[in-house]
């Protein structure tokens, strides 16, 4: 009876081995071929649904336009905070004077000279400047149950600025595998950066793209997998055996 109980315990040992590191995401298959990183990558973001805008008209000379509206009194607010505007399910963003305009899909730099000729329809040589407030890149640092959403302030951050935004690499982080899950068009690209040795430090410069994932892979701590797999069937191997001396 022993025997055949150890029998089962060895056979559902052997299953949990499979089961190691269940938080773990993004695994990839040994014959995995991951996506060369290269500079011609890097692409100006594109203005998308749902995105936030901070819009901003001058004139030429440098001076806003404050009462874009036409309103002293919405001028005052206009002073004191700025206004966001959210791109809308059609592509379509509302803005002061010439209403419902067609921006997604624009870069930046495209959407303001667009918006530029646009206002020139109402005021001398306007000057537009817009922002995107919600580019963000989403940081998996090497911790199980441990993110960051690290907000890309400008258009050059690189990987070294996001890491540090997210508090570092865990020490429970692989710097050798490191990976980046980018979009691009239809398709999702993946990278992966070993930054173990100095010889590969030029990739920690690496530019980060709006809804970049960061994904440092944990390492496996055997001592403590072995502990969280093994207690229960442990458990179930002392019942049995308190039962067996029971039924004797």
């Amino acid at each position: 009876m022993i025997k055949r109980l150890f029998t089962y315990f060895f056979t559902f040992f052997l299953m949990s081995c499979s089961y190691f590191q269940p938080a773990v995401m993004f695994k990839e298959k040994r014959d995995f071929q991951f996506d060369e990183l290269t500079e011609e990558q890097k692409t100006e973001y594109v203005i998308s649904v749902n995105d936030i805008l901070d819009f901003e008209i001058f004139t030429k000379d440098g001076y806003r336009l404050i009462d874009v509206a036409g309103d002293a009194r919405y001028a005052k607010e206009y002073i004191k905070k700025d206004i966001r505007y959210i791109v809308e399910l059609d592509g379509t963003v509302k803005l002061p004077v010439i209403g419902k305009f067609k921006i997604a899909g624009l870069r930046i730099k495209e959407a303001e000279k667009k918006l530029e000729e646009r206002y020139a329809e109402y005021y001398n040589n306007p000057f537009i400047v817009l922002n995107i407030n919600n580019r963000r890149v989403v940081v998996f640092a090497g911790k199980q149950g441990s993110a960051t959403v690290v907000p890309l302030v400008n258009e050059n951050i690189t990987l070294a600025e996001v890491l540090a935004g997210a508090g570092g690499l865990s020490e429970y982080g692989r710097a050798k595998k490191i990976k980046i899950l980018r979009e691009s068009g239809d398709s999702l690209k993946v990278f992966n950066l070993d930054l173990r040795n100095i010889e590969n430090a030029h990739l920690i410069k690496t530019t980060m793209q709006a809804n970049d994932i960061v994904y440092v892979t944990p390492q496996f701590n055997i001592s403590i997998e072995l502990l969280q797999e093994l207690t229960p069937l442990l458990a179930l191997f002392t019942s049995a055996l308190i039962a067996l001396q029971f039924v004797r």
